[in-house]
Parts: structure tokens; sequence; C-alpha cells
């Protein structure tokens, strides 16, 4: 057995990463490979009994013995096991087809697990031997409440290739270099239990495979829309306004995602939304720190919309009424910056002054908040903008 060593501590190029493990991988010639976030490789660990070539066994998981009748899910969220000895062949195949890695990858030996278990139900075993004189602990380890919030997006996603209802709602992904990331935004739209929506995905003249990981998804739910050069926000949203079919428009960032009910419970609540009613939500925040991992910063979205010339609060997420959109005339691109700007807070003002903000109290989405995002960097431009955006009105 041999220890598959991968630096997870700088993940701000999580493509690159994924790469070099794969390359790891292919030229790997032992049977069984030690790999874990979580446990450190001695070498004492070859004393672990491992299962013949022929048992179907593709990964051995540290920790108590899974009762039957327990979802596998619920195991790991139940932090009752680690996922630490790989068959190479299985590990190998998964790379080979992969598409979607979580926004943390220190999170990933939990999703290979899961998709194992999902795809061939007898592969997954846990080792009978006690590893803690053998392992040590790494820092990384996630509670129960964070591993829960990402291993939802791990589960199968429905076979689906053809349209079953029409688009009620459509889901609006604006993305500009995003390969990396997008993956994970799309399957939580795949994963969602309310099933009559459109994915309509606005490539904003990205430079890397974003426009390849988005075709990866066989789904006719799924559109592509690929600008030549990067226009900017509401120049996106413009265009993704003029394709939609749904009655409602809902935003996610490439970035983040959504959970399983967002759709059913925003869609739900929709039926008494009024012209010119905005709905929204509370939502998951999480913080990406100096390397590109994520730290949970808890539930947000409590505090009332904000809208003035120091500062804004915008609601997250933003699901509108289609034709509110189309009345008002889209987002605004002729302020000084072009539409490239803080379009979240012109549109959630049409609401402020127009019509009304309804936020239900149950959180519906994840947030990633990025030092270098578009609206971190550009925060000490919004008094110009609002200027700019005010001078416009009048």
């Amino acid at each position: 057995m041999v220890d598959v060593v991968l630096d997870l501590d700088d993940q701000r190029d999580l493509c690159s990463l994924v790469e070099r493990l794969s390359n790891l991988l292919k030229v790997v010639k032992d049977p069984w490979i030690f790999w874990s976030t979580e446990l450190h490789f001695k070498p004492s660990i070859a004393s672990v009994a491992l299962p013949n070539e022929s048992a179907e066994c593709a990964v051995l998981i540290y920790g108590q013995q899974k009762a039957t009748g327990v979802a596998w899910m619920d195991y790991f969220i139940q932090k009752m096991g680690i996922p630490c000895i790989w068959r190479t062949t299985a590990l190998r195949a998964w790379f080979a087809s992969l598409r979607a890695v979580p926004p943390d990858l220190r999170y990933l030996p939990y999703q290979i697990a899961l998709e194992l278990a999902a795809d061939h139900l007898p592969t997954l075993r846990v080792a009978q031997i006690s590893l803690k004189p053998f392992i040590a602990r790494n820092v990384f380890q996630p509670t129960a409440q964070t591993l829960r919030y990402i291993l939802w997006n791990t589960q199968s996603i429905p076979e689906c290739t053809q349209r079953q209802f029409p688009p009620h709602v459509s889901v609006v992904i604006c993305a500009f270099n995003e390969a990396a990331r997008i993956g994970w935004a799309i399957r939580s739209v795949l994963l969602q239990t309310f099933h009559a929506w459109e994915l309509l995905v606005i490539d904003d003249g990205s430079t890397d495979q974003t426009e390849q990981m988005v075709r990866s998804y066989n789904d006719e739910r799924i559109c592509l829309i690929k600008f030549m050069e990067n226009k900017g926000k509401s120049h996106a949203l413009n265009c993704a306004l003029d394709h939609v079919k749904g009655h409602f428009f809902l935003e996610l960032d490439a970035d983040d995602w959504l959970v399983p009910d967002a759709l059913a419970t925003l869609y739900k609540a929709s039926s008494d939304l009024q012209p010119m009613k905005l709905l929204s939500a509370h939502y998951h925040v999480w913080q990406s720190v100096t390397k590109g991992q994520l730290q949970y910063r808890g539930i947000h979205g409590q505090n009332p919309v904000l809208i003035s010339p120091e500062f804004a609060r915008v609601p997250i997420p933003r699901f509108y009424r289609t034709s509110d959109l189309q009345r008002i005339g889209g987002w605004m691109i002729t302020d000084r910056f072009a539409g490239r700007l803080f379009e979240d807070v012109y549109m959630s003002d049409q609401y402020v002054q127009k019509g009304f903000i309804q936020i239900l109290e149950k959180p519906l989405y994840h947030r990633v908040i990025h030092r270098k995002s578009v609206s971190q960097v550009h925060a000490k431009d919004y008094r110009a903008w609002w200027q700019s955006f005010k001078d416009g009105e009048t």
C-alpha cells in the first residue's frame, strides 16, 4: 500500500490540485492507497489487513462499524468514520469521470466515498482494526454541522436528460472563469426536490474551462450562452432575462450553492407573490480564507435589507417574478461602471422603492465570501457608483 500525499493547504487553484492528484494515481502500481485529509499515514499502517483483489471493496474507513439500516450520509455526518484507504483502481476511475468537487477540497474524500456507496452499495467497508496507534489526527476536523451542509451536495444526481415539466423557475448563473467551482453550483440545482426548473448559464467571456464544465452535464434543462468577451454581471443578467422561460427568476452565483429544497420552498411561497414583490430567505455564510479554504460563519439574513448612499445590505437569495424584471427593464448598464458593479444593489433598490421584499425565516442558500470578489475589491467605489446611479435616475 502506498501513501498518496497532496497538500491541500492552498486551494486557490482547485483544478490544478485535482489534476495533480489524478496524475499521481496514474503512476501508482500498488493495489491500495492511503489518502485522507484528516489522518496522517504511518509506516506501521502496512499491518492493516486488506481485502484481496477479488473482494468488492473500494474504500476502508477508520471508525465505528456502521449499523444495518444507517445511511452512509448519516454515518459520516455523525462523525462515526473517516475514509482513508482506497482501492487504486476505484479511485483512479472516479477521478477519470470527475466533474464537480466540493468548494473546499478537504471534504473530497467524503464526496468520493458517498458516490462510491451510491453506485456500488457493497463497496464500502469499515476497517476492523483500531488505527489510533498508527495514525495521528490532522488539524482539519469538520464538525457534524459543516459536514452536513457540504455532503448534502454529494448525493447521486437523478438521471434526467429530457425536460419532464415546463420550467416554472429559471435559475441563472453568470460565470467568469469559474471552472473549478461552478460544478458544485450546477449539482445543487440538479439535486433540487423541485423539478420544474431550467438552468441558464451565461459564460461571461471565460478563458478557462468553464464552458467545457457546463457542457459536461447532459441535461436538456441546462442552457449555456457564451460571451466572447467579458461584459460584466448586468449585461449577463440582461441577456438571461431575454432568454428565460420560467415565470420566476432566481440568481445563483457560480461559487455558491442551493440547499436541496430551496426551489420547492421558494416556489411554494410564491403562490401569493404579488407584482413587485421580491422573495428572499436566510442563508449560510462561508468565508474563503487566505489559502482558499472555507470557514463556516453561520446563518445570516436576519437583519433587514438596507440600501443607502454609504452602505448596502441586499437580500440573498433573490427570487423574482420574471415579468417584474421585464417591466423594470432589467439591470442598469448606464452607470459610470457600465453595469459591472453593484447590480444586486440596483435591483434591490428597485424593490425597496417600488415594491416589497419578503424574507423567509429558513436558510436556503450557501454564500461564499471571497476577499478578491468583485464586490469586496471594489467596495471603495460604492459611493461613486451610488452617485452615478442616482444621477442616472434624474
